[in-house]
């Protein structure tokens, strides 16, 4: 299952010279070339899914309000684009109808960002619903992958949307991996930080039928290493140079 040329995804789009998960930066990822784009997901207060890493704006010089907490109209009023530079000044937050749209003839992998606290129940099975019906609209269902930190958001896929392709992201190694991958039935891969990968690992997922992602490799050395290691995909925040370094 592993490949010479891994898939090359370009995480929040180009994240290292472009403000992140925005529409310049997903649209410089598509001219680089990338065999894909990384997002992330997050629901307003009134259901809209729109393309945020963090939950709430203040990285990027906006509000330290809970973005569930606030109304997409609200959200997409605020700047955020001019943090990495003046020049991006008026990007806005997309939604992810509108990404949908822009990268219709590349691989989407949508993160769903689970929540804490009270009411994270209903928020996950609000969001799991949002992104599934936005995915549908666009009959993208063959073009995504619904990737998540939290085991109980892909069970929801899995339970409403069973045939949508679903990635585990790993920051840590489950203590007894074989075990861990036969507790996550269809999943079609799992995405870890490259600190932790090893060969062990990408052996023992290949020998389950799961595919091995990582993120991130923005640097020779890294990306070296898990093109060594027989990983499927590579996610890295500057998708332009890995294109090249990988490719050339």
């Amino acid at each position: 299952m592993s490949r010479c040329h891994p898939l090359i995804v370009a995480h929040r789009g180009d994240s290292a010279d472009f403000p992140e998960n925005t529409h310049v930066a997903f649209a410089a990822a598509l001219s680089a070339g990338v065999d894909g784009i990384e997002l992330d997901v997050r629901l307003s207060r009134d259901g809209v899914p729109l393309i945020c890493h963090d939950a709430d704006l203040s990285r990027f010089g906006g509000t330290m309000r809970s973005l569930r907490k606030m109304s997409a109209a609200q959200i997409r009023d605020l700047d955020v684009g001019r943090w990495k530079h003046p020049r991006f000044t008026g990007e806005r937050v997309p939604t992810l109808d509108e990404v949908l749209v822009q990268c219709r003839r590349t691989t989407l992998f949508i993160e769903l960002k689970a929540t804490g606290g009270r009411g994270r129940t209903t928020y996950h099975r609000r969001l799991v619903r949002a992104v599934v019906d936005a995915i549908g609209k666009q009959q993208a269902e063959k073009r995504v992958r619904i990737l998540c930190f939290d085991g109980g958001v892909l069970a929801e896929v899995a339970r409403i949307a069973p045939h949508l392709l679903r990635v585990r992201n790993c920051e840590r190694l489950p203590h007894n991996q074989k075990r861990w991958l036969a507790d996550q039935a269809g999943l079609f891969a799992a995405c870890f930080d490259r600190r932790i990968l090893t060969r062990t690992v990408v052996d023992t997922c290949h020998a389950h039928g799961v595919q091995v992602f990582s993120w991130t490799a923005n640097a020779a050395p890294a990306a070296d290493r898990l093109q060594h290691l027989g990983v499927d995909a590579i996610l890295s925040d500057r998708p332009g140079w890995l294109v090249q370094h990988l490719r050339s």
